[in-house]
């Protein structure tokens, strides 16, 4: 008989669900003021869309009839859900990622894996990224080739911004600010 395996991404949402049901709802409505009661879920929004965090059993579900969230997007929730302060706002300081407590043996690795990944991904499509970043209620910027704020939650804005290379500047860069309640993060990365 083959043993079905399960992935540890999965069993930590269904940790996270558990651990969902035993939070004061009354506490967690303060901490994330955004969360609306619904029809048996608490609601909130993740970069543009809608789910649900079911009262009944924890888990996320999507509520805007698009597919269901993936392990990821329900990590990002439940995160939120479990690290918000209450009184938590949002500060006008940009620090770097690696400057963060705790974060500089995980900023190579955030190179690597994620703004590497959105360059290579986006240079020589501006015009894609700014359509991507519309389709998620950007607010375009100033700043770079192309600079946009977006929300992950409606607590936790994001600003990017991308720059192409050319002939006057030889290096490709983006940099990504994000600011979250209570601290601001912000990134830079140079490519040659």
């Amino acid at each position: 008989m083959k043993e079905e395996r399960i992935s540890n991404y999965v069993k930590l949402c269904e940790e996270w669900a558990q651990r969902f049901l035993k939070m004061d709802q009354a506490d967690l409505h303060k901490r994330v003021p955004e969360l609306k009661e619904e029809n048996g879920f608490l609601t909130i929004i993740h970069f543009g869309r809608r789910y649900g965090v079911s009262l009944e059993d924890g888990s996320i579900r999507s509520l805007d009839g698009q597919r269901e969230p993936d392990t990821t997007e329900m990590l990002n929730i439940y995160t939120l859900l479990g690290y918000a302060k209450e009184g938590a706002f949002i500060m006008d300081k940009w620090v770097p990622f690696a400057d963060l407590r705790n974060a500089r043996p995980f900023a190579p690795a955030y190179q690597i894996g994620e703004t590497d990944v959105f360059s290579a991904t986006f240079s020589g499509h501006e015009k894609e990224l700014r359509e991507a970043f519309q389709k998620l209620d950007g607010r375009e910027l100033p700043q770079g080739d192309v600079g946009y704020e977006i929300r992950a939650f409606d607590c936790m804005p994001m600003r990017f911004f991308f720059w192409e290379r050319d002939e006057e500047f030889e290096h490709r860069e983006i940099s990504c600010l994000i600011t979250v309640p209570q601290i601001s993060i912000m990134w830079r990365v140079r490519y040659p």
